[in-house]
């Protein structure tokens, strides 16, 4: 399951890392490439009625870094992918 999970987050990555189908226009001026950071803030979370999942959970996740939300109720103790 773990590998499952490995080669989704690689996907992810291939995707985003993909040359953009729009172009910039001759003479543009180029930004300066920074490196992506996945910021979450305040996030909530639940599934239909019922108590939050996620609660107010603020996270900055950088390249190279895994992360993985564990739960202390059994119902979400599992890991879902």
């Amino acid at each position: 399951m773990l590998a499952t999970g490995v080669a989704g987050c690689k996907r992810v990555f291939e995707v985003l890392d993909r040359d953009p189908v729009i172009r910039d226009l001759p003479g543009a001026i180029s930004l300066p490439k920074q490196p992506r950071v996945l910021e979450l803030d305040r996030v909530v979370f639940r599934y239909r009625e019922g108590s939050n999942v996620l609660d107010g959970v603020s996270c900055r996740i950088h390249p190279g870094e895994m992360v993985r939300v564990l739960s202390d109720r059994p119902a979400l103790a599992k890991p879902r992918y």
